[in-house]
């Protein structure tokens, strides 16, 4: 008798244990980590929501300076357990009330950590009168309080799941008993007899025969097999014949040629897919059809093995097309043969170019984008080193467009950006590369603009002055007037302690203080 750790329906009841924990285990993780993300938002929106009702007296305290009542809404925010730290200050950053309570650890303190991770811990408010900054508000989140419904919430949810898993893998190792494991060991008990007996029977029986389950057609079956001798005489002829089937009957292109590369045998989608009529089609060798793959390779197959493979065909026009090559090497009589299953994938190939210029380029201005900038801006600053030269990054962000945006809609708005596209290309020099990275931002990189510090910053101010007399002109959308402007920021390379990043961070800061400079104009950083 077979001992327990061998019987297939513990084997089956194992496995599928262990597939359920291992499922509960997942399902219970992507439960915490929706309900961690709500939970998130809960909190944040809490917090705000609790900071902006005593938004008002903490702008009174920090305006009159009270200490007393900044004490108070201190203390308020204090009781209501979330913060273990609060604090208000005045315009010039003197402390006027303060309240701190000591945060116990929690258990597996880094666990709580990587929960934490993402989760704003520190709030702070600008308290504002009449347009003014008058002081500060300044808050942190106490992690004992904030997760404490979070994880008992969580833990018992994976302990409902792991103790459900558990008694439904019991209730399935009783299952496969009853229902495979011991019909099974029944059969197998009377087959041992069958080799036992001396005399062999002239019909077989077995009980689980008049089963109409896998082991009644199964017992059947050995019975048929028991009692049939087999014919082989006609074996090589219904083989042959069922080949003939399923080549002549597929909807794929079906080849079959000698290892010398002579066709044989097609059907007719391949007569339709290469345009031959099949007597044509049967005078012509592999090589013609496809010059790519050498005969040689053929040879070197072993039988049975199947390989697919990529590579072109050509028609008889001449016109040459991809396919997919699902090859196998049969053997029919004596000799062994090539069968070759053909799909046409030119619609494939166009999918996948149509995914990579997705990957890299911007599907409405047809630009870069901020992919394809990143991967290609390092290998600009490396050049500019090698060969001397100082480049610029400009940083162009539109003033207003959000405003026709939302008010005209999105399609004006696409429409718009890429007319701004087309602006921004038209005075680019070959070697200049422009990039849409997202919304109403582009970057425009000059890979070498002189060699010398004053020429390049001649030579980008006045592109950036032609920049921006471009992107003011009216624009005619819809026949509507449109008027934009735009702030651009300036940032050169190679200098010293420059990458990718901090060119494109500088350029990004330099844009912001061109806004603030009144917008429509460039502000410059080296």
């Amino acid at each position: 008798m077979l001992a327990l750790k061998d019987r297939l329906f513990y084997k089956q009841a194992k496995y599928a244990l262990i597939l359920i924990l291992l499922y509960s285990l997942l399902f219970s993780l992507f439960q915490m980590s929706m309900d961690w993300k709500a939970e998130k938002k809960n909190i944040e929106h809490q917090t705000w929501s609790t900071l902006h009702i005593i938004q008002n007296a903490a702008t009174v305290a920090a305006y009159t300076l009270d200490r007393n009542l900044a004490d108070q809404v201190v203390s308020g925010l204090m009781r209501t357990q979330n913060f273990y730290h609060a604090q208000i200050s005045d315009d010039l950053g003197n402390l006027l009330a303060r309240r701190d309570r000591a945060v116990e650890p929690l258990f597996h303190q880094w666990i709580i950590e990587s929960i934490l991770d993402g989760l704003t811990r520190k709030y702070d408010m600008t308290l504002l009168q009449e347009g003014r900054i008058v002081g500060e508000l300044w808050v942190a989140l106490d992690a004992t309080v904030v997760l404490s419904n979070f994880i008992h919430r969580n833990l018992f949810l994976v302990t409902t799941v792991f103790i459900s898993a558990f008694l439904l893998g019991l209730a399935m190792l009783l299952l496969f008993f009853l229902q495979t494991s011991q019909p099974l060991f029944l059969l197998i008990e009377q087959l041992a007899s069958l080799e036992k007996s001396a005399n062999e029977p002239n019909q077989l029986e077995f009980q689980s025969t008049s089963r109409s389950d896998e082991f009644g057609v199964l017992s059947r079956t050995f019975t048929a097999l028991w009692h049939k001798r087999k014919v082989v005489e006609n074996e090589l002829a219904k083989s042959e014949a069922y080949f003939k089937a399923v080549l002549h009957q597929s909807s794929e292109c079906m080849l079959l040629t000698d290892l010398n590369g002579r066709i044989h045998d097609c059907n007719e989608e391949a007569c339709r897919l290469l345009n031959y009529d099949k007597a044509s089609l049967l005078k012509l060798s592999l090589p013609q059809v496809d010059s790519l793959q050498p005969l040689e390779r053929l040879k070197e197959w072993s039988q049975g093995e199947v390989k697919i493979f990529e590579t072109q065909y050509v028609r008889r026009n001449g016109h040459v097309f991809p396919v997919e090559v699902r090859g196998n090497i049969v053997k029919l009589g004596k000799e062994r043969f090539f069968l070759a299953s053909v799909r046409d994938i030119t619609q494939r190939k166009k999918d996948q170019e149509q995914m990579n210029f997705l990957a890299y380029y911007d599907a409405l201005t047809s630009l870069p984008n901020r992919r394809f900038l990143n991967n290609h801006l390092d290998n600009v600053v490396e050049l500019a080193c090698e060969k001397g030269f100082i480049g610029a990054l400009l940083f162009i962000d539109l003033d207003r467009f959000k405003a026709i945006n939302d008010s005209m809609g999105h399609l004006v708005g696409d429409s718009l950006l890429v007319e701004v596209a087309k602006r921004i290309l038209e005075p680019l020099s070959k070697t200049a590369v422009a990039a849409r990275i997202g919304g109403d931002e582009f970057v425009v990189l000059l890979p070498e603009l002189a060699t010398t510090l004053t020429e390049a910053q001649e030579k980008v101010t006045e592109l950036a002055d032609v920049l921006l007399r471009s992107l003011e002109r009216v624009f005619i959308i819809d026949g509507a007037d449109l008027f934009i402007s735009a702030s651009i920021g300036i940032s050169l390379f190679p200098l010293p302690d420059t990458n990718k990043m901090n060119i494109l961070q500088r350029a990004d800061t330099a844009m912001y203080q061109a806004k603030e400079n009144g917008r429509n104009g460039y502000f410059f950083t080296i």
